[in-house]
């Protein structure tokens, strides 16, 4: 999982340095969302403060979440190939709404500032702590989720996958990955995930308003629910 982990880090880095620079604000935004879509978003709400242009930073912050959607594939896809084309669909009507989102807010027009023009710089991408953070964040969830299962059945397994979102859902996916089809069932599995998918996503509209502009939350907010929607149509068709 380490290992996985950092691989994906990695390549969202390497790709960044070749053709982030060139390819400008939006492009840098989309691979630093390889490395911490959370921490990208943060970083965009906090420089909304300080700028007139709101709306490219928000097409950013959701291109950043976007390529977070890209990641759940490089997750899944060699724990679970099984579980990965059961929910590709959803991820994909998602990944679909949220370029178009994020592409509506780049084509909007405002005034540009030297703000405006600067990259968010991925750093400590090959730092080994957050990989090793991660694995002992993964350990904690396999015992809460595997205890609340037991305890409380599936309801309780849904609220402490919840509540774990809040951190990030990395740990929970590779965990569900696991699980689905094994402990619990695909279908169950696809409902845990659009449940922490849609509490992570809210979580990040509030990090976004505590840190930055109203405007920018408000927007953000928004986006986020076209997301949350889009991810959940394909739960009609299982």
């Amino acid at each position: 999982v380490v290992v996985l982990i950092t691989g994906i880090d990695v390549f969202g880095y390497v790709l960044g340095r070749i053709v982030g620079t060139k390819n400008g604000f939006a492009l840098t935004s989309f691979m630093a969302g390889f490395v911490s879509s959370t921490s990208t978003t943060q970083s965009l709400a906090q420089r909304s403060k300080k700028s007139k242009s709101i709306n490219h930073l928000v097409g950013a912050a959701v291109l950043a979440n976007l390529a977070s959607f890209l990641q759940i594939f490089l997750l899944v896809g060699p724990l679970n190939p099984g579980w990965l084309i059961y929910i590709a669909p959803s991820v994909l009507i998602m990944i679909l709404v949220s370029g178009l989102v994020s592409m509506a807010f780049f084509r909007k027009k405002e005034p540009k500032t030297e703000d405006d023009t600067e990259e968010n710089k991925v750093t400590n991408i090959f730092s080994l702590m957050p990989a090793l953070k991660f694995a002992g964040l993964l350990i904690v969830i396999k015992i809460v989720t595997k205890i609340c299962l037991i305890l409380f059945g599936q309801s309780g397994f849904i609220i402490s996958s919840v509540i774990a979102s809040f951190a990030g859902i990395d740990a929970i996916l590779v965990n569900l990955a696991d699980m689905a089809g094994h402990t619990i069932t695909f279908k169950f599995a696809f409902i845990t995930f659009l449940a922490i998918n849609a509490t992570n996503l809210l979580s990040k509209s509030v990090y976004s308003y505590l840190q930055g502009d109203a405007r920018f939350a408000i927007r953000f907010l928004a986006s986020v629910f076209a997301m949350i929607l889009a991810s959940a149509v394909w739960l009609i068709f299982v």
